[in-house]
């Protein structure tokens, strides 16, 4: 779920600049969306942040295996929207920007 598959890929890559803005998520987000649609979680953005920090926490090279999965998805974004686009796409904006976001979510202040 954190990475993307090859038939994601695939239609990603079809896809225009702006449709691929529009249908991409990223690996933060699909897990998001995959433990709120498929498994009920209440919470989902702040549990992205608990199996994150269970993760580098009790399993070896956690983190590191996260980066190459990252670097992978950043260079076939790059692939993708590079070579279509006048202005340079900061990849690492858009990952602090939607960690940030999440974050946010995963404060859940709804009073429900």
């Amino acid at each position: 779920m954190f990475a993307l598959s090859d038939d994601e890929r695939e239609k990603l890559a079809k896809s225009t600049v702006t449709d691929f803005y529009n249908k991409y998520k990223t690996p933060f987000e699909r897990v998001r969306d995959d433990l709120r649609d498929n498994y009920g979680v209440e919470n989902p953005s702040q549990a992205i942040f608990n199996l994150f920090i269970q993760g580098s926490k009790h399993y070896d090279q956690f983190t590191s295996n996260v980066g190459e999965l990252m670097q992978l998805e950043q260079d076939f974004m790059s692939r993708i929207v590079g070579g279509r686009v006048n202005n340079i796409l900061d990849l690492n904006r858009v990952y602090v920007e939607n960690i940030g976001n999440i974050f946010i979510e995963s404060m859940n202040f709804d009073s429900n």
